[in-house]
């Protein structure tokens, strides 16, 4: 994976601050699954309390507040002085996006592990919503079952027409949350796009370009 990116969902309509990328430095202060959750749940949900995320995660507040105080730390996270009275703090996620670049800070030792830990427990996380999201279907409206949608494309490109189309994607995509995530509509649910982007097969002498060989199957003549 050369690079994993989280974008923050509550930006204003002005233009998106463009994503930070995570060094080894932040990256270490990120580098604990419930970290990682706490991100997540703040970039998918909005400003929240220390006591609601533990509530959420099934972690204790205590667990919750010091992590958050990390990731402040760190730059990830920022308290919310819009909310609140003073009892308790709220916390959000600071302005923009995260890329963290894998095949850089894995091709250091020093770094290998914790980019390991962030990538797989990002990862995790959306596999966990896709899961829940197939299983809890059917307990939403129809219409919102209708508008929903899962696609598998397959395109024959170059890297550069690659990196193309995540650009025209990211146009695309910052325009869509510039509009509509500061509306203050209270018939409004959070949605979540994943997008994937990657070269099928492995390369080999033989197919250079990742092209798998033909694997005879053991009915072949069931096939056309």
């Amino acid at each position: 994976m050369s690079a994993a990116g989280v974008d923050h969902v509550d930006e204003p309509r002005d233009q998106l601050p463009p994503r930070r990328k995570v060094d080894a430095t932040s990256l270490q202060g990120l580098a604990h699954p419930l970290r990682v959750q706490l991100c997540d749940q703040l970039g998918l949900h909005g400003p929240a309390t220390a006591t609601q995320l533990a509530a959420r995660l099934g972690e204790s507040s205590g667990a919750t507040s010091y992590h958050l105080r990390q990731l402040e730390k760190y730059g990830f996270v920022e308290e919310d002085p819009s909310r609140g009275s003073g009892r308790e703090r709220w916390w959000r996620r600071v302005r923009g996006g995260i890329s963290i670049a894998g095949n850089e800070l894995k091709e250091s030792e020093a770094t290998r592990d914790a980019t390991n830990l962030v990538l797989n427990e990002f990862n995790r996380g959306k596999t966990a919503r896709i899961d829940h999201w197939r299983t809890n279907y059917d307990r939403w409206p129809k219409e919102w079952v209708d508008a929903s949608s899962e696609t598998s494309l397959r395109l024959r490109l170059r890297p550069a027409e690659l990196q193309q189309l995540q650009d025209d994607l990211n146009v695309l995509l910052s325009d869509w949350i510039q509009r509509m995530n500061d509306r203050p509509d209270d018939d409004l649910v959070d949605v979540e796009l994943q997008t994937y982007a990657f070269p099928v097969g492995v390369p080999t002498p033989d197919h250079p370009h990742g092209r798998p060989p033909t694997t005879p199957r053991a009915d072949d003549s069931a096939w056309p």
